[in-house]
């Protein structure tokens, strides 16, 4: 062994051998932590070679072995092997104490303790369970609610100790916020109700009771958000002095109108003519509200830059309107990269200019194309055509049309990078989860005899040059993922 690398020696180590423990003894005492930290990051061991091989958080810095740090960024681990007493206490350890420990690591900094680096490259795996069994331990570390699951089981055992809740990131209920909304309501960012698609207007109501414990930028941000609780026209006919107030919420300031445009009721045009001195133009027709053909040209002057700026082909109903945006598109007021980004859209148009737009954005935001339009249209036009994976998900939101295409198309994937098919099957289990009947048995059938033939789409060892990169899957899976479940909800 004396003539032998460490990596010759780690590659053949078997624990069955009876020189197993002699083979460690030597290599423990053998070799620098350098060639150990290259080799923490270069191969993957077992959890019984793990166990043997980690450096304990009481000899860091004092004896040499795998270096738990950069181990996190290159293993999966089982959640029984971190479930054990000295991997938690090396998970204790703040990062930047780790560091000046065993010296600095290539890693993003979470700038907490160790827990934090799992969390975000093993983001929304963790059971509820084993996040239970450790909630003293991670209840305030960042990483926890922005990468993993929390339930409202899990918020109320712990809402009395931690400063805020992260609606942006987690699926909390109407009720659970209401539940805790009077205790605890400088934990919740009112901005971010939006997130919350249950809301009621019974609701605000309640919530805008309060006023006597809410501080005036907490009941201006309330009003400012109060479209999120899915007011009726009525109570928005009943309220026109505090919907068309003025509001200064963080680093915006604007009335009410815009949450209201946003929510999922579609109210009436004669609602939005009653009140268009108090609607910014550029927020109506970034809204959800279908506007009339009538609406529309009454509202877009000839030279009228706050309608270029909007997202107007986003209202539902424009696919009905082909004449007027061929009639805009003529005057100018609609550019071909804007119907390129046009959600509403309709494919009549997109056959008609398809020579003018930009595919890629076509596939990414329009709701009508499908894999028919995509096969036997787009890809006719441009049979060369190289989209993003994230692109892909989006034709038909990810659905059985859509995995059946890659799933039997070897020279259409073959596009892709390994981590673009480990991302995409990552978010095609989490949509499964999340919407169950969007599956047959069959698809699901499908996919593991896919991931008989093609295991290596199902894991992928992230480089370290990538740690800190956009392009990670890790961190790009829970983006497209909230993005596909808007979509499919919406």
């Amino acid at each position: 062994m004396e003539n032998m690398n460490l990596e010759e020696i780690l590659d053949d180590l078997d624990s069955t051998q009876n020189s197993y423990q002699e083979t460690l003894n030597f290599i423990l005492n053998n070799y620098a932590q350098e060639e150990w930290d290259d080799m923490s990051e270069k191969l993957i061991f077992s959890e019984k070679e793990l166990n043997d091989l980690i450096i304990r958080k009481e000899d860091l810095g004092e004896k040499n072995g795998l270096n738990f740090l950069i181990l996190i960024y290159n293993n999966e681990f089982s959640e029984d092997f971190l479930d054990q007493e000295y991997i938690k206490d090396l998970l204790d350890i703040p990062e930047y104490e780790y560091h000046e420990i065993m010296g600095r690591y290539n890693s993003l900094e979470c700038g907490s303790t160790l827990w934090g680096n799992l969390f975000y490259n093993n983001q929304w795996v963790f059971s509820e369970n084993f996040l239970l069994k450790n909630i003293d331990r991670i209840k305030n570390i960042y990483g926890f609610q922005r990468y993993q699951t929390v339930t409202e089981k899990m918020f109320q055992k712990i809402i009395d100790d931690i400063e805020y809740i992260n609606l942006f990131d987690q699926k909390l209920s109407a009720n659970f916020i209401q539940k805790y909304f009077k205790d605890h309501h400088s934990k919740f960012n009112f901005r971010d109700f939006n997130k919350v698609i249950d809301f009621t207007e019974e609701q605000f109501i309640e919530f805008i009771s309060y006023k006597d414990i809410l501080d005036k930028k907490e009941y201006d941000k309330l009003w400012y958000s109060v479209g999120y609780f899915n007011i009726s026209e009525e109570f928005i006919k009943s309220n026109l002095d505090k919907i068309n107030t003025i509001y200064k919420v963080d680093y915006s300031e604007g009335n009410s109108w815009k949450s209201i445009l946003n929510n999922k009721i579609n109210y009436s045009n004669k609602l939005i003519e009653d009140n268009i001195q108090n609607i910014d133009i550029s927020q109506l027709f970034n809204g959800k509200v279908n506007l009339s053909k009538k609406l529309i040209e009454q509202y877009y002057p000839k030279n009228n830059k706050e309608f270029k700026d909007s997202n107007f082909l986003e209202i539902k109903n424009i696919s009905e309107m082909n004449e007027l945006v061929k009639k805009m598109i003529s005057e100018e007021i609609i550019d071909f990269k804007s119907l390129s980004r046009g959600k509403y859209v309709s494919l009549e148009l997109i056959e008609k200019y398809h020579n003018r737009l930009d595919m890629e954005y076509v596939l990414h935001y329009n709701n009508f194309v499908t894999i028919d339009f995509f096969v036997n249209k787009i890809l006719e036009w441009y049979p060369n055509l190289k989209i993003s994976i994230s692109t892909y998900l989006n034709i038909e939101n990810a659905n059985e049309n859509n995995l059946n295409f890659i799933l039997n198309k070897p020279e259409f994937y073959s596009q892709f990078t390994l981590s673009d098919m480990y991302l995409y099957f990552n978010i095609i289990k989490d949509i499964m989860l999340s919407f169950p009947d969007m599956y047959s048995d069959n698809i699901k059938k499908s996919i593991d005899e896919f991931k008989h033939q093609q295991p290596q789409f199902f894991t992928v060892k992230n480089e370290t040059k990538d740690i800190s990169s956009f392009e990670d899957p890790a961190f790009l899976i829970k983006f497209i993922f909230n993005n596909l479940c808007d979509r499919i909800e919406n």
